[in-house]
This record gives C-alpha cells, structure tokens and sequence, in this order.
C-alpha cells in the first residue's frame, strides 16, 4: 500500500508540468487556426513557425542545464 501511495504522489508532482504543457500547445493551436482561419498558407506557417521556435527554446534549455535535466 505503501508503494501505491508513493506512487501517486509522484503521478500528481507530474501534473503541473503536463498541464502547462498542455496549455502552451494549445495555445500555439489556437494561434495557427485563427491565422489560417485569415489566410489558409499563413496558418501553416505560423504553425511551422511556432514548433520552431519551441524546439530552439528547448535545445537551449537542454544546452544549460544538460541532456539529463
């Protein structure tokens, strides 16, 4: 039982993290809809342009404080 409840804890110290993770990529969704919803090849490029920059602010992220963090 005692495993059970140390593993809960772990799941919900998780769930912030996921939650903002969700936020931020639905917010970039919503972005590149209500562009493509203006002009059909703009909403693909945003869209484009938006998971670019995520990726760069990641491997900058990765680059200072490691692969492992």
């Amino acid at each position: 039982m005692n495993s059970i409840a140390r593993g809960l804890r772990a799941l919900a110290a998780g769930v912030p993290t996921v939650i903002r993770d969700l936020a931020g990529l639905a917010g970039a969704g919503l972005i590149a809809y209500g562009v493509w919803l203006i002009y059909v090849p703009a909403g693909f490029i945003t869209a484009g342009a938006l998971l670019l920059i995520g990726a760069i602010l990641k491997a900058f992220a990765d680059n200072r404080t490691g692969p492992d963090a």
